[in-house]
């Protein structure tokens, strides 16, 4: 295993007896005066025994420091944390003796119910309440299963619990996107924007970010190395410049996302000046409605509500209560973390789907949830089917089919409601200009009829992709 610094996006490599353990010093230090959190606070690691490869040597049983483990994963208040020990008896005293060692003294059955799994000799650890929807389940339970697949089965439990559980909300119903399941998009785009070299001319574009199309077709970009918003009417040769970005002093800003809302009240991220512009309609200038936020994703609900993807802050608030809807619990691949999300969409249960990038998964917040679910990627980094690389963007159809921006892999995935793979639909060859090609795309969006365009930033352009209904029933 190729050894990682312990400053590494917070993660630590640990030899405990022998056994090579992957973790976060966030999971470590989560109980807090514990002599655990004291050892991995960042002050008293150098002091700490060391392998010949620099990893950090606990002397503990390798299988009862990952049921510590799995149990600190689940904690999110360390005031009512309670342990509990192996399944088999043998290990129940070294069990106490290694928290003892750790400051670590709870010892009892968990109220939160958590059971443990045995899947292909593979130990995985949730809530038993999960499992009311599975029949004969035990809690000695034995799994002839790959992990991975019964992560996701147990993912999709998690789903349909939350999905019970939730608050119905009356929204506006959404409109008809116009796909079906078998809906497919030729994968030849035609160039709607830009596509006459890198520049500033009304014709040209220069790396355009964000993307948003309006009920009538209408195609705002975010230009953003030109710091403008740009529209594009439908068979338009040249773009009309909306907004102009910059600070009190004239200097440009980047803008790196646009959204426009039912009274064209246009809403603008702009990422150098952290901070948000609102821009009503022929107004001369934009106000500026929140500051110091790192945002990269904007999105609107059915009902216009503002949707803010803090970048560096990893959590997504709305305007303008500025309620932190998901993350906010610091950098990490906890199912209540994210790692620098970029764009995101929320449905019309006020679900918000998020580009989690330096995760390289999707994440599913449910509305008043404390955690997100996995629903694409979470598979390692990687040109898999099953895995994502660097995701930027994500769109969500009525059927609950996702689009992903694929960024590192230059390509568009379409991913269906609980299946385990992705289907890639556009850039099947590879980075490049041709219109089959895609080179850093950053952002989608749909019209009306379900034709598809993506933001194809380093080509300059905007590319749309003809959807093919012949074989919707």
């Amino acid at each position: 295993m190729e050894n990682i610094s312990i400053t590494d996006l917070d993660v630590i490599q640990l030899n405990v007896g022998g056994e090579l353990i992957m973790t976060r010093r966030s999971t470590l230090t989560k109980i807090t005066n514990s002599t655990l959190a004291i050892m991995f606070n960042g002050r008293w690691e150098n002091e700490l025994s060391r392998d010949n490869n620099g990893n950090i040597f606990l002397d503990f049983n390798p299988i009862l420091f990952q049921h510590l483990l799995e149990q600190l994963r689940l904690v999110h208040n360390d005031k009512s944390v309670v342990f509990y020990s192996p399944p088999s008896s043998s290990l129940k005293i070294p069990f106490e003796k290694m928290l003892r060692k750790l400051g670590l003294h709870a010892m009892k059955k968990s109220k939160e119910d958590i059971i443990e799994l045995n899947v292909s000799g593979e130990i995985l650890t949730t809530r038993q309440k999960i499992y009311t929807q599975l029949s004969n389940y035990t809690t000695d339970l034995f799994v002839d299963s790959n992990p991975q697949i019964f992560r996701r089965l147990v993912n999709q439990l998690r789903e349909e619990h939350m999905n019970e559980t939730s608050e119905e909300i009356e929204l506006e119903d959404n409109y008809n996107d116009g796909i079906c399941a078998n809906a497919s998009w030729n994968i030849n785009g035609i160039t709607v924007a830009g596509g006459n070299g890198q520049g500033s001319g009304l014709h040209q574009l220069d790396h355009p970010m964000g993307l948003f199309v309006d009920k009538n077709g209408f195609i705002y970009v975010a230009d953003t190395h030109n710091h403008r918003i740009v529209r594009w009417a439908v068979g338009a040769k040249r773009g009309e410049i909306l907004v102009e970005s910059h600070d009190e002093t004239n200097v440009k800003n980047y803008v790196s996302s646009v959204v426009v809302d039912r009274n064209n009240t246009i809403y603008v991220c702009n990422r150098d000046e952290n901070r948000i512009e609102r821009w009503i309609k022929n107004a001369e200038r934009g106000e500026t409605i929140l500051s110091n936020i790192s945002c990269w994703g904007l999105a609107l609900d059915h009902n216009d509500r503002l949707y803010i993807s803090g970048h560096e802050d990893n959590r997504i608030l709305t305007w303008p209560s500025l309620q932190v809807l998901a993350g906010g619990n610091g950098e990490g691949d906890e199912d209540n973390q994210l790692s620098s999300p970029y764009q995101i969409f929320v449905d019309n249960k006020q679900s918000i789907y998020i580009a989690d990038y330096f995760n390289h998964r999707i994440m599913k917040w449910f509305k008043n949830s404390k955690e997100g679910l996995v629903v694409a990627g979470g598979s390692g980094y990687g040109d898999g089917l099953d895995q994502l690389k660097l995701p930027h963007s994500i769109v969500v159809d009525q059927m609950g089919t996702m689009y992903i921006v694929d960024f590192g892999n230059d390509r568009i995935l379409r991913w269906f409601k609980h299946s385990k793979i992705g289907v890639v639909i556009i850039g099947h060859h590879g980075s490049g200009n041709k219109p089959t090609q895609l080179s850093d795309p950053y952002d989608i969006a749909f019209d009306r009829q379900g034709n598809l365009y993506v933001a194809d930033t380093s080509n300059h352009r905007i590319q749309k992709f003809s959807i093919d209904k012949s074989l919707c029933v």
